[in-house]
């Protein structure tokens, strides 16, 4: 359950479940090239993770964000699991972004 907690969780989730879909992929499909396919298929997994876990209200660091939040933390799980920022980037991003996104009332 502690995979579920937190973005760098959610960031190892989305690489193991990655590595096991593109393991199912065909060895002879090529689309994109193999790298950029495994980028693609990761980028989509950490969104539907994400989007499973918010439905499921399973973490308490996504309550009440809707789909612009799911969105927003799908990218940043999805920048984690593929190494292009640090966990410490990303939260000063997502935190930055949510900001100036307009404030439901509650």
């Amino acid at each position: 359950m502690e995979y579920l907690t937190s973005l760098p969780g959610l960031a190892a989730l989305t690489v193991f479940v990655t590595t096991f879909v593109v393991a199912k992929i065909p060895s002879g499909t090529d689309f994109f090239g193999l790298v950029a396919a495994k980028q693609l298929v990761s980028w989509i997994v950490a969104v539907l993770l994400v989007f499973g876990v918010s439905h499921f209200d399973l973490s308490a660091f996504m309550e009440g964000d809707g789909l612009a939040g799911i969105l927003l933390n799908g990218l940043g799980v999805g920048l984690l699991a593929n190494g292009i920022k640090d966990v410490a980037v990303v939260t000063k991003i997502i935190n930055g972004v949510k900001e100036k996104l307009p404030q439901k009332d509650k």
